[in-house]
Order: C-alpha cells, then sequence, then structure tokens
C-alpha cells in the first residue's frame, strides 16, 4: 500500500480535522477488536501484545486530546502532544520489523523492567517501603532467567533496548527518514525550544500538528491491521476497511487540492 502524501498547506483546517477524526473513528474500532483479543487469557498472557494493547488505548486517548486542543484556545500545545504519540507509533512500527519472536519479547520485557526500576528507584529514594515491595515484585515477576536483579542494575538505561527514534524510523523503512523532521519539530516546545515560543499564529501550530498526525495514524492503523489479522486469520494483509478507509481519506485530499 502507497504512502500517502499530504500537502497540508493546500487544505483547510477544517479538512485535515475532518479526516483526523476519520481516523480516530476506525482506530477506535480497532481498539475494540484488540480489547476482545485480550480477553482471551492466551494472549493476555504474551507481553508482547500486551505492549501493543496498552500502547494502542493511550494512542488513541493522545488523538482525541489533540483534536479537543484544537477546539480551544491550547491548540498551540497540541505538538507537545503529537511527540508522544509519534513515539508511541515508531516503537510499535520497529517491534514489527523484529523477526524473531523471542527477539520482539526482550524488547517489550526489557521495557517492563526498565519501568518498574524507575519507579523501584524512585521509591527507595522516597523511603516507601510499601512501593519498594510492590515494583521490586512486579520486576521479578516479568524477570527472565538470565535477566539482571534489580538490586544490582544502576541506571534505568542499562534496560534500554530500544534504539534511538531515527534508527528506529530506518528500521521501519529506508523512507521513514523523512519523517525524523517531525519528532525533531515536536522537541521543540517540550524543550523551551525559541522557535516553538515565537510563533504567534496557534492555527499554523494546529495545522502542522495535524499534517503529522494523519500521516502516522495511518501507519498506526496499518499496524493494528497487520496485528489483528495475524490473531483472527493468521494472514499478512489490510482488511478491505482499512484499505477503502486510507483511500476515502485520499479522496477527500484529491477533492480539498481541486477546490
Amino acid at each position: 500500500m502507497e504512502e500517502l502524501s499530504i500537502d497540508g498547506y493546500k487544505i483547510e483546517l477544517k479538512t485535515l480535522e475532518r479526516i483526523s477524526n476519520k481516523l480516530l473513528t476506525h482506530g477506535k474500532k480497532q481498539a475494540n477488536q484488540l480489547r476482545a483479543i485480550h480477553r482471551n487469557k492466551d494472549y493476555r498472557k504474551e507481553l508482547t501484545f500486551m505492549f501493543f494493547y496498552e500502547y494502542n488505548n493511550v494512542y488513541w486517548k493522545d488523538v482525541s486530546l489533540i483534536l479537543k486542543l484544537g477546539k480551544s484556545n491550547n491548540k498551540m500545545y497540541s505538538s507537545i502532544i503529537l511527540r508522544t504519540s509519534f513515539e508511541k507509533w515508531v516503537r510499535l512500527g520497529y517491534l514489527t520489523k523484529i523477526d524473531k519472536a523471542s527477539e520482539r519479547e526482550k524488547h517489550v520485557r526489557y521495557e517492563y523492567l526498565r519501568t518498574a526500576f524507575v519507579h523501584y528507584k524512585m521509591a527507595k529514594e522516597d523511603k516507601n517501603t510499601g512501593a519498594i515491595n510492590e515494583f521490586k515484585t512486579f520486576y521479578d515477576k516479568i524477570r527472565g532467567n538470565n535477566d539482571p536483579e534489580i538490586q544490582f542494575i544502576k541506571k534505568g538505561r542499562d534496560l534500554e533496548l530500544f534504539p534511538n527514534v531515527r534508527s528506529m524510523l530506518r528500521k521501519i523503512s529506508p523512507s521513514f527518514d523523512k519523517f525524523y523532521f517531525i519528532y525533531q519539530w515536536t522537541c521543540e516546545p517540550i524543550h523551551g525550544g525559541l522557535v516553538h515560543f515565537t510563533n504567534q499564529d496557534p492555527n499554523s501550530e494546529y495545522r502542522r500538528t495535524l499534517m503529522s498526525l494523519i500521516t502516522i495514524t495511518i501507519e498506526m492503523i496499518k499496524i493494528n491491521d497487520l496485528i489483528i489479522n495475524s490473531v483472527e486469520t493468521v494472514q499478512k494483509d489490510f482488511s478491505k476497511s482499512t484499505k477503502k478507509l486510507i483511500k476515502d481519506c485520499e479522496d477527500i485530499f484529491e477533492k480539498s487540492r481541486s477546490k
């Protein structure tokens, strides 16, 4: 399936919002399908599926929040939420490109371990015995036989298996290296970048957010489609509804450009 080409500056803001809402509606349907799969106790035990499931739930909340910000006086800050959406998508996309199931599971396991360790370390600094025991128990439950024990870890980075964002984009597809500029741009407001705060046009900021959101959300929907199909039908193809959705989005773009 070809990538959707977006020249957003020729498209009205309301058209970008319309497309974003169409994608959100479809994404929520996929989330319901994943929720139904999650009810199966066998899949609930799989760390990799749990990772996809949990990231997916939060991703669509991110999209909803971005669209809500667009209707408020705070649309300037929509790009901050876009960054978290981008990082979720790129991690899931990267996982789908790891061929060995055992290696995918190790990446996911270490991410859970890293998160547990960070909370464990904060609990130790606060001398919160209850929280210390809680996160240590979780860590030990997830830990594999060859994984380090929590008390011997010095810093969370020791458990980080995911590479940097640019490397993950290139792993997903060599052509996706061009999306790295989106990530760089979304880092500006989070790091207090002057470029962000000197932008006097909130609509321009929001337009740029939606253009980027549409691009990555279409890719997110493709990932979900493959996961759902691989579980339910053991086939590696996009469903008719997903193909129709992307075709509908392309048609909206074309009609908008021709006005």
